[in-house]
């Protein structure tokens, strides 16, 4: 998370490397990772590579993503839907390449 509520990303407070270098450390202590720092539905394809346990949002689901803001139920539901779609189209990917003998 970032400690600093400024509205800047937590992947302009850090390199791609480094999280997925955390993400990697974490694993192999047996760890579970999360990530978060006003993250948005746009990060999605990039929190998706990167593949953390737990992702935590609070702007990304209010009303015109103020994080003061209170959540609000459709933003919430196209975010989720969005989530969905993603693990369909990873599902999809893994498919063909399990299809394609790995390849």
């Amino acid at each position: 998370d970032t400690a600093i509520k400024d509205g800047a990303t937590l992947f302009e407070a850090m390199r791609l490397e480094e999280l997925a270098s955390f993400i990697d450390q974490a694993r192999q202590c047996g760890l579970k990772t999360a990530l978060a720092g006003s993250l948005r539905g746009e990060h999605l394809p990039i929190i998706d590579t990167l593949g953390p346990d737990i992702i935590g949002l609070r702007g990304a689901l209010c009303a015109g993503q103020q994080r003061g803001g209170q959540i609000d139920r459709e933003t919430a539901r196209l975010f989720i839907e969005d989530v969905r779609a993603l693990r369909l189209t990873r599902a999809d990917r893994q498919s063909r390449s399990s299809s394609l003998g790995g390849r």
